[in-house]
């Protein structure tokens, strides 16, 4: 609260609007913050990567749901996503894919389930990604929620907000020595997948113009 004191004190407009940002994790969090902070308004950003409904009126925290209630909406998620991702295509050539996406929302299941988080990875084609989600979906369903609440995955300490924490610990964020489960790229290997792709992306350009020149 004291930041957001020193902000408002420095500016010239006393109805310049503060932004609160960091903490989110839980859709109340942010009356917590508005009443603790006083700030104009709150921001999130990894807690929105794995749930984008998190400012959704009548959200409801993790831990109000049962472990059915929030595989079913993780995959919702998923599956939202690459419906509007059909509809409006990334930009030809970039270097995303939707898989990183899917990652974030099904973060705690595809820790589970490692073949598919490797078929995630390795594979950037919408209809890849359709496939895996819907596998994941059909082996979560398959479960009773007896053993659905016996898994990691129903603890809210293995979600992607908390990745860095160490289960059983201290609440405040915690880097972990090792990267959780190896899902996470270094920013070395993330450079070179990069160079390697704007590599192969320029041969493939060669190669056409190559063609168009002998035709």
């Amino acid at each position: 609260r004291s930041a957001v004191d020193t902000a408002k004190s420095y500016s010239a407009n006393p109805h310049f609007p503060v932004i609160a940002n960091g903490g989110i994790e839980y859709s109340s969090d942010i009356a917590n913050c508005l009443e603790y902070t006083k700030a104009d308004a709150v921001m999130s950003s990894e807690a929105l990567l794995e749930n984008p409904g998190l400012f959704a009126p009548h959200a409801r925290d993790d831990t109000q749901l049962t472990p059915r209630e929030m595989v079913d909406r993780q995959v919702g998620f998923a599956l939202q996503y690459l419906h509007l991702a059909a509809v409006y295509p990334p930009v030809p050539g970039s270097l995303g894919n939707n898989g990183g996406h899917n990652v974030k929302f099904l973060y705690r299941y595809l820790n589970e389930q490692t073949d598919l988080r490797t078929r995630m990875g390795d594979h950037h084609t919408m209809e890849e990604s359709w496939r895996v989600v819907e596998e994941l979906q059909m082996r979560y369903e398959g479960m009773s929620d007896e053993d659905l609440g016996r898994l990691p995955s129903s603890s809210s300490d293995y979600s992607w907000y908390r990745r860095h924490r160490k289960p059983n610990r201290n609440p405040m964020h915690q880097r972990d020595d090792k990267r959780l489960l190896g899902l996470e790229e270094s920013m070395e290997d993330k450079k070179a997948r990069i160079q390697a792709r704007i590599a192969g992306l320029k041969l493939e350009r060669e190669r056409k113009e190559t063609r168009t020149s002998i035709l």
